[in-house]
């Protein structure tokens, strides 16, 4: 029998969000842009500063404090 998960509550502030625009003729082209959990949730998909398109999330990565 496969092992429960146990799940336990992290704090926004130790969850990032990292997105990429991978638009074929930007400039800026794989620069990873990182967001706090809530920007998402308030603000939709992260756009592009240089060509103004959605971004692609890539990974969520949780702060190791111990």
């Amino acid at each position: 029998m496969p092992k429960k998960n146990k799940w336990s509550p992290i704090p926004n502030s130790n969850v990032r969000h990292i997105w990429v625009c991978d638009t074929e003729s930007c400039p800026k082209k794989a620069k990873k842009i990182t967001v706090v959990p809530t920007f998402y949730a308030m603000s939709g998909t992260p756009v592009c500063e240089e060509c103004e398109q959605d971004m692609v999330y890539i990974i969520t990565e949780i702060a190791d404090n111990d």
